[in-house]
This record gives C-alpha cells, sequence and structure tokens, in this order.
C-alpha cells in the first residue's frame, strides 16, 4: 500500500459548484413520476443530504409506507437522474471561488488523488462538473446513489480508491461546507476540512470539529500544507 498518496474527497455543491436548480427541480418530478405524490421539498433543509434521505423524508412527510418507499427506491433514484440529464443544459451551475486554481494544482501532483463524497445521485454529480468543466478530474467517489447515511459514502469512496489505487485510509480527507461533512469524516474515520463559503460559518463549523477550517478554496495553500502534514 503507497502511504504516499492522499485522498481527497470533495463534497459538490456549495463545495465546488453552486446554482443548480434543475436538480431539486427533479427531484420533486421524480417522485411525482413513480410515487404519484407532489412533495413539499421547501419543508427541507437540504445542505448536506444525500439524494436519498430527501427523497425519503419527502415521501414520510406525504404519508408513503417505509416499505413503499424502500421498494420503489432505485425507480425513483434512476427517473430523477434521467430527469436532470434531459434539462441539464440549462441550469446555471457555476464554479466555487478558487476550484479550478485547487484542481489544476493537485492534478499536477503524484501524490494527490482528487475525488468525490456526495449526496448527489451519480450521473448528476458528473453532470454538474461538466457544466463547469471540471469533471474530468474526478474517477472515484460515493454517491448519494450508493447509500442513504452520508458517512457511508466516505467509506465506500475509501474502499474504491483502496481496490483502484491502493490509498491508505488514514490519508483520506473529506472537504465540504456542512456540519453533515464533517460528522461523516469524523464516522469513518478520516480528516475533515470545512470550507465556510457555503449557508455555514466558520464559528458553526469550528462546533463540528473539522480537523482545518478555511474561508474558501482559495486557501489552496494551507490546504495542501495540512494534508502534507499528515
Amino acid at each position: 500500500m503507497n502511504k504516499s498518496k492522499y485522498l481527497i474527497l470533495f463534497d459538490v455543491d456549495y463545495t465546488l459548484v453552486k446554482g443548480s436548480k434543475i436538480h431539486k427541480e427533479s427531484i420533486v418530478e421524480g417522485i411525482k413520476k413513480i410515487f404519484g405524490v407532489d412533495p413539499p421539498i421547501e419543508k427541507l433543509k437540504l445542505h448536506g443530504m444525500t439524494d436519498q434521505q430527501i427523497v425519503t423524508d419527502l415521501l414520510k412527510i406525504c404519508g408513503v409506507d417505509k416499505k413503499i418507499i424502500e421498494s420503489k427506491m432505485k425507480e425513483c433514484l434512476t427517473a430523477i437522474a434521467q430527469l436532470y440529464n434531459i434539462n441539464k443544459s440549462t441550469d446555471k451551475v457555476t464554479l466555487m471561488e478558487g476550484v479550478r486554481f485547487l484542481l489544476e494544482e493537485i492534478s499536477k501532483d503524484n501524490d494527490f488523488i482528487p475525488g468525490l463524497v456526495t449526496g448527489n445521485i451519480e450521473s448528476i454529480a458528473y453532470g454538474k462538473l461538466s457544466l463547469v468543466g471540471i469533471s474530468q478530474y474526478f474517477s472515484i467517489g460515493g454517491f448519494g446513489s450508493d447509500h442513504i447515511e452520508r458517512h457511508k459514502l466516505v467509506e465506500i469512496a475509501v474502499e474504491r480508491a483502496k481496490a483502484k489505487l491502493g490509498i491508505d485510509r488514514f490519508k483520506t480527507f473529506v472537504v465540504g461546507d456542512t456540519p453533515k461533512d464533517i460528522n461523516a469524516a469524523k464516522k469513518a474515520g478520516v480528516y475533515s476540512i470545512g470550507i465556510a463559503s457555503g449557508s455555514f460559518s466558520r464559528e458553526e463549523l469550528e462546533k463540528y470539529g473539522a480537523d482545518l477550517i478555511l474561508e474558501s478554496l482559495l486557501d489552496k495553500d494551507k490546504l495542501i500544507e495540512f494534508i502534507k502534514s499528515k
């Protein structure tokens, strides 16, 4: 196992990109199509939730039985992904500050392996990244289509990296903008880097015990220095 490698698992929404309206619309329309109910998505705080958790919580609000939710979840996720990919050309996704510079920098260093840990369904995550021209940097990840629990996505991404590249679990870093990213990293036993560029402040992220907190990914030198110190 090559212990000089660093697996850096990025969240997508409000860490790498922002502004996806089509994703939310696709969730609503996918639920309508598969379950025949109109979900009140405005009632949920979506930050850091996996798509499976969003679908589950919305259907519970609508009074749908748990067994029915579970039996149709895969079909619903497929419908949501299809709806997003049909309409993604109209999505107004933009890069968060510093992302392109950071990815360009770490892609030059063979010690760094960029990956994804996101609540997004896999094809939606890559769809968003393709819209802003950064999907080529990522070939490993854990996605909302893999599991309902976010910390399980970290574990899945780590196992995929180990299988593909031989990455040491304890040289893994989760980079995200919500307490759920930090908690997922902790539960999975890896380092967490909080980015205070989304809906949560530095002070809020500090409460959850992130190993490092940055104002944005423009602080790429601090991020790289921290990672290489481990």
